[in-house]
């Protein structure tokens, strides 16, 4: 992905960001005592999949299961998605797929509720019932 975002003119910068002015354009940012300009910012922090450690689910990463439904879901485009998870991200994946999918199901462990903000479910009273992601808890 580095590559190809080099071939439409992204550079990348190594260092620490250590302040940021997004009060005026272009934007500026301290890189380890460095001011630089730019039009636009790509926060990528990162984030690490907890996989379940189920056999074979490493070899098909990429042929069925993924960990980024903004990432792969179009590859799921009109089929039945299933997505396990044990939180608010896991219920974002899954309200995010709703506008891709036959089906989307959603596995989660054993909870009172959900601790995602009122504004995420304020939507989902309006959404048709078919597009309310299933649930199942394990």
């Amino acid at each position: 992905m580095k590559q190809q975002a080099i071939r439409f003119g992204a550079e990348y910068v190594d260092g620490a960001a250590l302040d940021a002015d997004f009060s005026c354009r272009p934007f500026r940012l301290d890189i380890e005592g460095e001011w630089i300009e730019t039009r636009a910012v790509i926060v990528a922090s990162g984030a690490s999949a907890r996989w379940l450690g189920l056999p074979g689910e490493q070899k098909l990463i990429g042929h069925g299961v993924s960990s980024c439904a903004t990432c792969d879901g179009f590859f799921y485009r009109g089929k039945s998605i299933m997505v396990v998870g044990g939180g608010d991200s896991a219920m974002e994946e899954a309200n995010f797929l709703t506008a891709l999918r036959r089906e989307v199901t959603l596995v989660h462990r054993p909870r009172a509720s959900f601790a995602l903000p009122k504004s995420c479910w304020t939507g989902r009273a309006s959404q048709p019932q078919d597009q309310v992601p299933r649930q199942y808890r394990w």
